[in-house]
């Protein structure tokens, strides 16, 4: 791995052998002891990560007049003490909720002083969102298309351009990031795990939930684009496949949130839509808590 990182780092075309060197060595490893190679891996990965988005992080100054603004409007809650309206100089800025204002405030507490203004301490949120992405993107490559094409999809994730110069800012994109790739990695097990025939842990529902509520105090409903093109582009695809009561098992275990699963029998009664809905509506007769919006069951019929 040390060797493709070199010559990759030296703009030179990383030999097949050392690829295939590393693959023998990894399924080696899996077949003795296989949580200790995946740990390795891992932590590769982390370590990777790290070295190309840790330089720059101190000496650097504010790259854009919003990472400014970001600083600024969050040392002024440290000043004011008001951690709830959000400030920059006299105006008020309610443009994003106050989540990312919160984790620079975090950070800056547990890392620095308010009065010291390091720049570094507020990108932290920033560094730890790129390198949870990174790592989601080896999870989501492996659950879908394999070890190989996980690892190669963090490893190109790390070195992108566009994630390197997001983690070296105090700004939102690449916590937001993480928290869509949190939902996605969420989704996908969930998909899997009913397509599978299997009934779907209640904690994938949970992680999606609290991966969308991260997203939402974020940037609003921008993670709601992703996700719910993502439903919506698995319902055509599974519809296409002739398996059209996977999606809506789905989509109900994540609008339903709850350990109460349905079974793989009633996967089946979804394939009628009048059903379904009329299902739903009973079910909203009689509980009150099922009348909250879900916009993804909406697009799920």
């Amino acid at each position: 791995m040390a060797k493709i990182y070199l010559e990759a780092k030296a703009n030179q075309e990383p030999s097949a052998r050392w690829a295939a060197a590393f693959w023998l060595a990894l399924g080696a490893g899996l077949m003795l002891k296989g949580p200790i190679i995946l740990l390795v891996v891992c932590g590769t990965i982390l370590l990777l990560s790290l070295a190309l988005f840790l330089p720059g992080q101190a000496s650097l100054p504010p790259l854009d007049r919003d990472e400014s603004r970001y600083t600024q409007a969050t040392a002024q809650m440290f000043e004011t003490g008001n951690f709830v309206d959000i400030r920059f100089q006299d105006q008020a800025r309610y443009l994003q909720p106050a989540g990312i204002y919160w984790l620079q405030a975090a950070a800056v507490s547990l890392l620095s002083a308010p009065e010291d203004r390091d720049v570094w301490a507020y990108r932290v949120p920033s560094l730890i969102g790129a390198t949870v992405a990174v790592l989601l993107t080896a999870w989501i490559g492996n659950l879908l298309f394999g070890a190989p094409a996980g690892f190669l999809a963090a490893v190109l994730m790390a070195m992108s351009l566009i994630l390197g110069v997001e983690a070296r800012m105090a700004k939102i994109d690449a916590v937001l990031l993480a928290t869509v790739l949190a939902a996605q990695a969420a989704l996908a097990k969930i998909y899997l795990e009913a397509k599978a025939n299997q009934e779907p842990s209640a904690r994938w529902a949970a992680a999606f939930w609290l991966a969308l509520g991260a997203g939402l105090m974020l940037k609003g409903p921008i993670i709601l684009l992703v996700v719910c093109g993502t439903i919506l582009l698995l319902s055509l695809a599974c519809g296409d496949c002739g398996r059209p009561g996977v999606y809506r098992y789905c989509c109900s275990l994540c609008c339903r949130g709850s350990s109460r699963s349905p079974s793989p029998a009633k996967v089946r009664s979804l394939r009628q839509p009048s059903v379904t809905i009329c299902s739903a509506r009973s079910r909203r007769a009689s509980n009150p808590t099922a009348r909250l919006p879900v916009i993804t069951c909406s697009l799920s019929y």
